[in-house]
């Protein structure tokens, strides 16, 4: 059945006769179609992309067709993959198949806050609702199943192969969504047993930072009749884990002791304290000479990588045969003049209206500012619930209150390219810029710097 294009929802990409695999209502089904394309309520210059489902009665397309914002589709099935684990690993060791005093089942971080995931214990009657929950989850096992796999080989064709991780549960997470054959690094050594027959398992390369890790990891390979592989920390001076570089045959006999450990790489964190980048440098020559030493001993290295966000950013010869970005997908990492670096991240808003104020009114809620001229001004729909204006804790003091003065007085947004200055506090949801000299009107795009950890409520694009 065609979907409608004349409606308010216009559909860009659609899948039709879905009434013929809409689950148990296959065959049978009111949901004749799905789409993606242009919300509805777009309005005024702004656009929103949505997911839709169209229901027909059999006579007219229905009402009761529902349709979400894309990212809130995304959501649900974060929601959903996270709960279907719950229900297959946690939850048949409660008695209620669920723990009253720990409801919370898991905290997803998602654009720099998170998504609280919780069984719903105000349902007066959730005694009932989940155990019936739980067995049509059940029921529909395989046709979940399938669905995941598919969701998995997607994620998968676009380019994520490799991962880095700091805990066991986290590489647990990726082999349940799916991701068997890709490579995981387990960034953090361990001692513990439990920890290191999990990783095992998942076949999860390690990491080996000193002999007692070695052997423990050795111990529990050798326990499961296997080899494990493993990458060999050096400390080059961050101080939180691994050989020191001064000790070459502690370094070397992870290759000569330990048959069930297969080394498939070497690897540091570097820092810089001093200006210029020397020490970094310094620490940099430091990693080399022991990888150099490994090779004159007769090893093979395998991968070799040292360079975490900072040294990314600013020693190129530090991106050696592989990088772990961290900080710098948040934008975090701290920056130096002339480094090269611009912003690619950023917000944009279409202008809610535009509406002239006279001289004498104020602007704002919290330490209004009062219009020196009449004024025009651009209303934009974005506000701190957005990440707009918020900003990580910066000190106390003197120097730190001039620095947050200082800022809040430069703060601008682009609109058609031209800056405009921020009138008053940012609000909840909307914040107003002057526009009183500038071409513009409602609809016109406003771009302004955002913080990727707060930032929420974007669509996100890739360009």
């Amino acid at each position: 059945m065609k979907i409608p294009t004349t409606l308010k929802h216009k559909p860009v990409i659609v899948a039709e006769n879905y009434d013929s695999i809409d689950g148990r209502g296959a065959y049978h089904s009111d949901a004749k179609g799905l789409s993606l394309g242009l919300a509805q309520w777009n309005d005024r210059g702004k656009v929103d992309i949505s997911a839709k489902v169209w229901r027909h009665t059999g006579e007219k397309w229905s009402r009761q067709s529902e349709e979400l914002p894309m990212h809130r589709v995304l959501d649900l099935a974060i929601l959903l993959c996270r709960t279907n684990l719950y229900f297959r690993d946690e939850a048949y060791r409660h008695p209620r198949y669920y723990d009253p005093e720990h409801p919370r089942i898991d905290r997803v971080g998602l654009q720099g806050d998170a998504m609280d995931i919780e069984v719903c214990t105000e349902n007066p009657m959730l005694e009932e609702d989940i155990r019936l929950f739980y067995n049509v989850l059940g029921e529909d096992g395989e046709l979940l199943g399938e669905r995941f796999s598919v969701l998995a080989r997607l994620l998968r064709e676009e380019g994520i192969g490799r991962f880095a991780v700091s805990e066991p549960a986290e590489a647990a997470a990726l082999r349940r969504a799916g991701f068997v054959e890709e490579e995981i690094l387990m960034l953090r050594p361990t001692v513990d047993r439990a920890e290191l027959e999990q990783l095992i398992d998942l076949n999860v390369v390690c990491t080996v930072g000193s002999a007692d890790t070695g052997m423990a990891l050795n111990g529990a390979a050798e326990a499961r009749s296997t080899v494990v592989e493993a990458h060999i920390q050096i400390d080059t001076g961050m101080g939180f884990g691994g050989f020191l570089a001064d000790e070459p045959e502690k370094i070397l006999s992870v290759y000569r002791n330990l048959p069930n450990v297969a080394v498939s790489g070497i690897c540091t964190q570097l820092h810089a304290r001093k200006k210029g980048g020397e020490d970094l440098a310094a620490r940099l020559g430091q990693f080399h000479r022991v990888v150099e030493a490994i090779r004159a001993a007769g090893f093979e290295t395998g991968v070799v990588h040292a360079a975490g966000s900072y040294a990314l950013l600013h020693c190129a010869d530090a991106r050696l045969d592989g990088v772990r970005a961290g900080s710098a997908l948040l934008g975090r990492c701290r920056r130096v003049h002339g480094d090269g670096l611009y912003r690619v991240g950023y917000g944009e808003v279409g202008i809610e209206e535009t509406r002239w104020l006279p001289k004498g009114h104020t602007v704002g809620s919290a330490r209004p500012v009062v219009l020196r001229r009449p004024t025009r001004v651009a209303v934009l729909p974005v506000g701190y619930q957005n990440g707009f204006g918020v900003a990580r804790a910066q000190g106390s003091g003197l120097g730190a209150l001039l620095r947050r003065w200082l800022a809040a007085r430069r703060r601008t947004v682009r609109v058609n390219g031209q800056r405009a200055r921020i009138l008053g506090a940012i609000g909840a949801i909307e914040t107003v810029v002057d526009v009183t000299d500038l071409k513009c009107s409602a609809g016109d795009p406003a771009v302004f710097d955002i913080d990727p950890l707060y930032a929420r409520g974007f669509v996100r694009e890739y360009r």
